[in-house]
């Protein structure tokens, strides 16, 4: 009987604790905002596109802006998802990513204005690019 009050009152607290984002089941995508900077990369026509939006699979379009991060999370941990960049609203690039791999369920898809191309990577390796409000 000491045992399981023992084992009660220290799991007490994790049970009160309210219901954070980190307990959301499935995965996240933080898309990240458009850093400022110059591209060395030439786009064709030559000039770059000026507002991004991405999409994960049938998902509405997140329009990718400067300063503001957003979330998309609750993303099916087993099955593969399709990433849409659009570019001024012509297709810009498309790829394929699943969360299996080991590299955890928090991923971060940015930008990179000097190169002119899009990366997906574990959050945890772009903490403060991929500030998204989900704990880490």
């Amino acid at each position: 009987m000491a045992r399981r009050l023992m084992t009660l009152l220290a799991l007490a607290p994790l049970l009160a604790a309210p219901r954070s984002v980190a307990f959301e089941a499935g995965g996240s995508v933080c898309v990240a905002p458009i850093e400022p900077a110059e591209s060395l990369a030439k786009p064709p026509g030559g000039k770059p596109p000026s507002s991004y939006t991405a999409q994960i699979d049938d998902r509405p379009p997140i329009g990718v802006e400067q300063g503001w991060g957003h979330l998309e999370s609750s993303l099916n941990l087993s099955t593969t998802h399709l990433v849409r960049i659009m570019g001024d609203g012509e297709s810009r690039t498309s790829f394929r990513f699943t969360f299996t791999g080991g590299e955890g369920r928090d991923l971060c898809l940015w930008f990179n204005r000097l190169y002119d191309g899009w990366s997906l990577t574990p959050a945890k390796h772009r903490p403060k690019m991929c500030g998204c409000g989900r704990a880490r």
